[in-house]
């Protein structure tokens, strides 16, 4: 391997780790309301949301219940939980919802975020949620 190939591949490879450390540090300090939860959309009326703090818990809502856990990020994979929740009851359509939204959670293995909009994957690429961010300026 020639010293120019060895630059070329230097230079991907620490590129590669910057993405990396830039996509774990994109959840951080921020909080998103689901818009499609698996292929039920979701009302902006909706009292849910998750936001993910900077110590690697996460807090929110699931639309009846007060929810939080942690949260480990590796590049562009994310896994959550535990997750703990209040046992309030609400209304059926509310509570159907709600365990949509928290099982989506559980099974959630990769995430993308797109400036103000994050989609959440399980680990074969479906698609189990996506979110408008919250908390933007």
């Amino acid at each position: 391997m020639g010293s120019v190939s060895i630059r070329v591949f230097i230079f991907a490879f620490l590129s590669q780790a910057v993405v990396a450390l830039a996509a774990a540090e994109e959840l951080a300090g921020s909080e998103w309301q689901p818009t499609r939860i698996g292929t039920s959309l979701t009302l902006q009326e909706t009292k849910m949301f998750i936001q993910f703090k900077g110590d690697g818990n996460f807090g929110g809502h699931g639309g009846c219940n007060r929810i939080s856990g942690q949260y480990k990020t590796v590049g562009n994979k994310l896994t959550i939980g535990p997750i703990a929740s209040t046992r309030m009851a609400c209304d059926v359509g509310v509570m159907n919802l709600e365990t949509k939204f928290l099982l989506a959670l559980e099974k959630v293995k990769i995430f993308d975020r797109n400036k103000f909009k994050l989609i959440l994957s399980d680990e074969e690429g479906n698609l189990l949620a996506e979110f408008l961010q919250t908390d933007r300026d």
